[in-house]
């Protein structure tokens, strides 16, 4: 077993009541859900992904590919500060390039580190936490490269482009906890709404900044007219995923009363019969995002360090969404509360009392604080369940190979 970095403190089987039983679940862990996506299967899968699959050896870890693609949006990221730390500045054509190169590369590899598992017979509950892990992670880079094109600084606007990302994500994960599996539709976040943000970096590219806040519809800029259609079909999408969670909630109370539903499924914290109870998950991802919002809107520093506030509120989002992932392959109840949400809602407290502490401290403290939680909380993933299944995260063993 090869060395690895260890966490603090070890948070992977915390609230399991019986952690032996939620190793198991680890170990019959086995692939569930579907992508539909349109695009995906007539454009992208026989035209980039498969060719690009005959390329890559069998002795290379899926985790491998997926690291690759964080790599590729931590690039992004980087080039988007360099040039636009605020949001407001023009962002010269070459980051355009090389954030839609980088964007694009993300998705590729995000889809080729699913096959290759199942090329080799490594998929693991590991590699799953990973790939959303970076998915989550992609939902706040993906935002700022917009930001960056929008030029809206940091407003309601921003914040509103950044909840384009995080209310599907959010519904589509808990839509998997409930159902079994997660199932993405006919057009989907990560395929059409990665290709829409791609596609907007490349018209950045050919046309320059200024593309964007000309008049293209009356007084409306293109911007405009690309976030509005967007952030309607996020909502949607998330809608769609709420009223399949009711469905299914539904049908298990249904089942319930006609004595249908096995012990073993009865006794699964993923068999829910209560609405209300099982959206309550719901409220540390409010108090998370709704303490930055109000944040956003009262306190000066943001204007001047829009990314420290973005990533701070990313690395939050980042662990709370991973967490859905980790009870679903628990079989553990999902999070009501989380300490998180504390940093942010003493920073917003001391926001309102007048900036007791100064607000730079307040954002810096809350964005080393929270990636020191977010990268304790990786850690400790990594050597648990490593661990727990004889498994290494960046290799396969000679027996698969």
């Amino acid at each position: 077993m090869s060395q690895r970095l260890k966490p603090f403190t070890s948070v992977t089987f915390s609230k399991c009541s019986d952690v032996e039983k939620a190793k198991q679940h680890l170990r019959e862990y086995k692939a569930t859900g579907g992508d539909e996506s349109l695009t995906r299967e007539y454009i992208l899968n026989p035209f980039i992904y498969e060719p690009l699959m005959k390329f890559v050896p069998k002795t290379l870890a899926p985790n491998v590919i997926t690291l690759g693609g964080f790599m590729c949006l931590l690039i992004s990221g980087i080039c988007s500060f360099i040039t636009c730390p605020t949001f407001t500045e023009p962002v010269p054509s070459w980051v355009f390039l090389i954030n839609g190169i980088a964007l694009f590369w993300y998705q590729t590899l995000d889809n080729m580190d699913g096959k290759q598992a199942r090329n080799t017979g490594t998929s693991s509950p590991l590699g799953e936490l990973f790939d959303h892990g970076v998915d989550a992670l992609a939902t706040t880079i993906c935002a700022i490269s917009f930001l960056c094109t929008c030029g809206q600084g940091a407003s309601i606007t921003s914040y509103a482009i950044c909840l384009i990302g995080y209310v599907p994500f959010i519904f589509a994960t808990m839509e998997e906890y409930y159902i079994g599996g997660l199932y993405l539709g006919k057009i989907n976040g990560p395929i059409e709404g990665v290709l829409g943000f791609i596609t907007i970096q490349f018209v950045g590219f050919l046309f320059g900044y200024e593309f964007f806040h000309k008049p293209m519809l009356g007084p409306i800029p293109f911007w405009v007219l690309f976030t509005v259609p967007t952030f309607c079909a996020a909502m949607y999408s998330s809608a769609e995923n709420v009223m399949n969670i009711i469905k299914k909630i539904k049908s298990n109370k249904k089942a319930l009363e006609e004595n249908k539903v096995s012990e073993a499924e009865k006794s699964s914290p993923c068999f829910e019969t209560d609405v209300v109870k099982a959206f309550l998950p719901v409220i540390p991802f409010g108090i998370l995002i709704g303490s930055y919002f109000v944040i956003s809107m009262v306190d000066p520093t943001v204007k001047s360090h829009p990314f420290a506030f973005l990533i701070s509120m990313g690395f939050g989002f980042g662990y709370l969404a991973s967490n859905l992932t980790l009870s679903f392959l628990l079989k553990k109840p999902l999070a009501t509360s989380s300490y998180m949400c504390i940093l942010p809602a003493v920073y917003l407290v001391n926001t309102l009392l007048g900036s007791i502490i100064p607000g730079h401290i307040c954002l810096f403290a809350c964005l080393i604080v929270s990636a020191a939680i977010y990268v304790n909380y990786v850690l400790s993933i990594i050597d648990d369940i490593c661990n727990a299944l004889g498994i290494n995260m960046f290799s396969i063993s000679k027996k698969k190979q």
